[in-house]
């Protein structure tokens, strides 16, 4: 027995041999090639300088600032969460009086000064100027050392939180810091804003006037040049979380918007985020195999501004009229080819369910009325019983000879020029006749602001946001809506027994939930409805639904409830595919392998995220060896594994030889030779 056991191992230890020798111990290498540049393109709509400029805080600039500055965090919609950016924590008062936030340290600006409290205070003291809203709230700021700020509230509330960490961006001391030292300065001094806009008038014009050369930012990508064709934004290498994947993103205008169809038809452009588009180019779109779409519904619409300082229109029963004169689902139509969503309520705001913010009790009882369905008829009968009568032209004209025409402004971002032009024709079906003046964002804007319009276009979106706008932004904060001018901030509800302050009312929302109750947020939503329903303020006309496409030749998240932040703050909701890395190209890997053995990756076409890494084992079959690896034709190490690095296309091949016919006849030899010595060895042993 102990022969056959010698003999046993002899012929193990033998075929271990053979199944050994030809393979090698040499460590697996890991395939560095050459990077190529990867590019990400979309249409974008700018105006060149000396047009369009890089100042942050005036309309009319070039908005690449998404890409190039960076945010405290982002502000998930879908789930109301922050993620740190360039926060590192921060900390809300329990109490509701102070929000206290630490910066990021390392954090490099594009001109290689780091991020201190500096940066901030420059962003929110500029921010002063444009006398935002965030502002009404904060008393004091205080700087605990070069990373930490703590903000002291002048009453209980949690308002400034989402402006501070998401809203506004942050730019650059060395660009913004000297105006923003001056404000500061006027701030200690005792000087107030919202009190006195004249103490600050020279550094409002400073801002206004103010045309940096570039934008200097700390976010994710730097500008590389900028021409009449594109904006090429290049990746920031010392970006605070890395660089990015995507090596250069190029913004392209296009003269038309048929232009842009093409181009994203055609697979010519990565994104498009289009406000209801024709169903037509959406089928073209979905039927492309590198096309992925989502639908999604915008939660902003259009609202119609009146200009209520104006006479007739400080009259509510004219601006009912126009309410009854207005088809929202016409006009919505022509602007949103590809369809809208009319307002059911005449109320300021629009959404899907109003028991979302309203008591259905209440909806029923007092909103009924509001509803202003298109009546051309009624919309006349009102006019007629305010002993208005049309003229030879068939304008209505007023009992002290004022005719019934208005100037509707736009500058082609709410109410674009096809729908002003079906506005007018629906208007002056009923006498009323209106000359549409179209003209350039950045005038519209002032002309807005300074009230300088009869009729004009606007936002809307939830009621705290809208509400927020009619009676505290523009009513409040900007003299051309002074209500002194125009009709008052006191009104009344049939409910309560005194009439209601409407910019409180509008501020109080701002206080939920650190001061007021559910019950109590319902009753201002409740009020201020009622109010915009029977005064008619404005007209809130008709929300578009979104269409996001994008190139399969990207990873990207596909999860609907990312995609649906995009409705209102797409620039912004966009940012952490870059930000974050979540956008990255796909790259081809190709598999091959010679005769003799095979890959754990089968030899095939395969395609993954850039900077993946990839290993692939190869195994030999019966009589054959593993020799060597081949990367893109050259040699790439011995060992039976590699892993290769996803940079760009890459072509792995797995290279197996032929055990040689003499090797095995050695073998054989050996084999023979090792068993005949262990029998005569075991014979002479027994003999003893």
């Amino acid at each position: 027995m102990k022969a056959w056991r010698i003999l046993a191992s002899g012929l193990i230890c033998m075929m271990l041999l053979i199944t050994m020798a030809p393979q090698s111990f040499t460590p697996y290498k890991t395939v560095v090639a050459q990077e190529e540049k990867t590019v990400w393109k979309r249409p974008f709509g700018y105006n060149p300088p000396p047009v369009g400029h890089w100042n942050f805080f005036i309309s009319g600039n070039i908005g690449v600032f998404d890409w190039v500055l960076e945010l405290m965090t982002h502000y998930f919609a879908a789930n109301g969460t922050y993620v740190p950016c360039v926060a590192e924590s921060w900390q809300l008062d329990p109490n509701y009086m102070w929000f206290q936030v630490k910066l990021r340290k390392g954090v490099k600006f594009h001109d290689g000064h780091e991020l201190t409290y500096k940066d901030v205070l420059a962003t929110l003291y500029c921010v002063y100027l444009l006398k935002d809203r965030l502002w009404y709230y904060i008393k004091d700021v205080q700087v605990i050392d070069d990373y930490t700020i703590k903000f002291t509230f002048k009453e209980k509330t949690d308002y400034p939180v989402f402006y501070i960490l998401w809203h506004w961006m942050i730019v650059s001391y060395t660009q913004y810091g000297s105006i923003a030292d001056k404000v500061q300065a006027r701030i200690r001094e005792g000087k107030d804003i919202f009190a006195n806009t004249a103490d600050f008038q020279d550094l409002i014009d400073e801002l206004k006037n103010y045309r940096p050369e570039t934008v200097i930012g700390c976010g994710p990508y730097k500008i590389k040049s900028v021409d009449e064709t594109k904006i090429v934004l290049e990746a920031f290498a010392d970006y605070w979380n890395g660089k990015p994947p995507i090596d250069e993103i190029h913004l392209i205008r296009y003269a038309t918007s048929d232009l842009v169809w093409q181009a994203v038809i055609s697979g010519e452009v990565d994104y498009v985020w289009a406000i209801s588009p024709a169903p037509e180019l959406v089928k073209q779109l979905e039927a492309n195999p590198w096309a992925w779409t989502i639908r999604i519904p915008r939660p902003v619409g259009v609202t119609l501004y009146i200009n209520k300082a104006k006479y007739p229109l400080n009259m509510v029963e004219v601006r009912r009229a126009l309410a009854y004169a207005i088809n929202r689902t016409e006009v919505g139509w022509v602007q949103y080819t590809g369809g809208c969503v009319p307002s059911p309520y005449v109320i300021g705001f629009n959404v899907p369910d109003l028991t979302r913010y309203l008591n259905q009790s209440f909806i029923d009882k007092y909103l009924k009325d509001f509803k202003y369905e298109y009546n051309p008829a009624k919309a006349e009968q009102i006019l007629q019983g305010l002993g208005f009568r049309k003229g030879a032209d068939g304008v209505y004209v007023t009992p002290n000879g004022t005719r019934l025409e208005f100037t509707l402004v736009t500058g082609g971002s709410w109410i674009n020029a096809p729908a002003a032009e079906n506005l007018k024709a629906q208007l002056e079906k009923v006498g009323i006749k209106i000359n549409v003046q179209v003209v350039d964002s950045a005038v519209w804007t002032d002309m807005f602001y300074k009230g300088a319009y009869d009729l004009s276009g606007g936002v809307y979106g939830s009621p705290g946001f809208s509400f927020d706008e009619y009676y505290h932004k523009y009513m409040a904060l900007y003299p051309g809506h002074d209500p002194a001018k125009t009709w008052g901030q006191m009104h009344s509800v049939p409910w309560k027994t005194q009439p209601v302050n409407v910019t409180k009312l509008a501020l109080d929302i701002n206080l939920f939930p650190a001061q007021i109750s559910q019950a109590q947020l319902t009753e201002i939503y409740s009020t201020l409805s009622y109010i915009t329903g029977n005064e008619v303020p404005v007209i809130n006309l008709y929300a578009p639904a979104v269409v996001i496409y994008m190139n399969k030749r990207f990873v990207f998240p596909t999860d609907p409830r990312y995609w649906s932040g995009l409705g209102s703050y797409e620039l912004h909701g966009l940012r952490p595919l870059f930000a974050f890395g979540w956008l990255k190209p796909k790259i081809a890997l190709t598999v091959l392998a010679s005769e003799g053995g095979t890959t754990s990756l089968a030899p095939g076409s395969y395609e993954y995220a850039k900077g993946d890494k990839v290993t692939v084992t190869a195994t030999p079959s019966s009589g054959y060896n593993f020799e060597r690896w081949e990367v893109d034709g050259s040699p790439a190490g011995t060992s039976t594994s590699i892993t290769i690095t996803m940079d760009r296309a890459h072509t792995v091949k797995a290279v197996f030889t032929r055990i040689p016919y003499e090797m095995y006849i050695g073998i054989v030899v050996v084999i023979v030779i090792v068993i005949v010595a262990a029998y005569f060895i075991l014979v002479k042993r027994k003999r003893k």
